[in-house]
């Protein structure tokens, strides 16, 4: 009976050392996926801080880029009309030089007719 005893207490000190060990591994498992989630998790968030300061900085060079063309564009504009005028003043100088020009002719071909 007694070496009963001894094997079922030896067997169950086993056990219970089993058990304890068993207990002790899971915890450092469970440690360790804490860990690597804690760590995946800082990953994922350093790779979203990235990507959304990638993303302001396209957007604001988008911005400047639109803001140059603005500039270049209203730049072309005003120079077009500055060139439309001096065609339009060029225009109006050579109507009025012709029609002096027609105006000297019409009086030489009076005074030419007055003279024959």
């Amino acid at each position: 009976l007694q070496e009963q005893r001894k094997e079922i207490e030896n067997k169950f000190k086993r056990q219970t050392a089993n058990l304890k060990q068993s207990i002790e591994v899971e915890k450092q498992l469970r440690i360790k996926n804490k860990a690597k989630a804690k760590k995946r998790e800082s990953s994922l968030k350093e790779a979203l801080g990235q990507s959304q300061s990638a993303y302001k900085e396209k957007k604001e060079a988008l911005k400047q880029s639109q803001r140059i063309c603005y500039e270049k564009d209203a730049a072309l504009k005003q120079a077009l009309q500055e060139q439309r005028k001096e065609i339009e003043n060029k225009f109006k100088r050579q109507t009025a030089n012709l029609k002096q020009s027609i105006e000297v002719e019409k009086q030489l071909r009076i005074k030419n007719k007055a003279k024959a």
